[in-house]
């Protein structure tokens, strides 16, 4: 309460409590984003009701001020340009047509953690980075994942961390597989805040294994990429690593999920890779292998 009193004697835009203040409002915070906090609060009771008055920091000094509402009925609000992964402390501010006024209870969120999926091309791992919040205390982090973007703390635990980590690797994505995460950060009496959905997928990665070896070929087969594929390229090199840049050995239709790849050279070790074509060029391509022809 001395914070409190502090500030009232510093803001000039609402006047000093007395020995009649209006009743004070009920605050709660009903939405977090990583950018903004959405309050709500109790409808005032005070038949000369004047206005609500807004003000939130990032300590509980509350010095900023975020707006004045003048019909009893309004009570919510969303505070905008907020800093991701930062606590915030609010408070209303209840005025009447006597000039008195009354604060309500402190309520206090922090933002939600920057999230920054990276997901390889021609791979299955995904590079999970967060921010760590400021002004509250980390125990660790957990992420949380699901086939549906709704993703909560019930959903499936993939990982646990510590609270220094910051990043994780994600790398059992299953070919074809869409999935959602969230990381949440956790303090010593639990949840403190989570992150944004990110949306990652394990298509990019094709399955793909050598069937059979002949003396001048290689049999080879695949899964189909789940999309807009024209066909799909074998290129082979003798060293490696194998890329588009080396010469074809076998091109096969969209439809496809096996071809032979020729025209090497008996006891030669090759190493190979697959690749699916669109319209807009490779989408997808195998892991290198290899093989020695007998």
């Amino acid at each position: 309460m001395a914070a409190s009193i502090a500030i009232l004697f510093s803001c000039a835009d609402y006047d000093l409590l007395d020995d009649n203040p209006p009743p004070s409002v009920a605050l709660s915070i009903s939405d977090v984003q990583d950018s903004s906090v959405t309050l709500r609060w109790t409808q005032s009771a005070d038949e000369n009701f004047k206005s609500y008055k807004v003000y939130y920091d990032t300590s509980d000094d509350l010095n900023r001020f975020a707006d004045s509402i003048i019909f009893a009925q309004d009570t919510d609000k969303t505070i905008k340009n907020l800093t991701p992964a930062t606590v915030y402390y609010f408070a209303v501010f209840t005025t009447n047509q006597a000039a008195k006024s009354s604060m309500s209870n402190t309520a206090s969120a922090v933002t939600w953690l920057q999230f920054q999926p990276r997901q390889w091309r021609g791979d299955s791992a995904v590079l999970l980075k967060w921010g760590r919040p400021r002004g509250v205390s980390v125990t660790g982090y957990r992420l949380y994942g699901d086939t549906v973007s709704s993703v909560d703390t019930l959903d499936t635990l993939d990982a646990q961390l510590g609270p220094g980590d910051t990043s994780f690797f994600l790398s059992y994505l299953p070919y074809g597989d869409t999935r959602f995460i969230r990381v949440f950060a956790w303090g010593s009496s639990g949840y403190l805040t989570g992150s944004v959905t990110a949306e990652v997928k394990g298509w990019w990665f094709l399955q793909y294994v050598p069937v059979q070896v002949s003396d001048t070929s290689v049999t080879l087969s695949w899964a189909q990429v789940t999309g807009s594929v024209q066909q799909y390229d074998a290129f082979c090199s003798v060293s490696s690593p194998v890329d588009s840049n080396d010469a074809p050995c076998g091109t096969f239709s969209s439809s496809a999920v096996s071809g032979t790849a020729g025209g090497m050279v008996k006891g030669n070790k090759y190493f190979f890779k697959i690749y699916a074509r669109s319209t807009s060029g490779y989408i997808a391509w195998t892991q290198e292998t290899s093989d020695s022809l007998q």
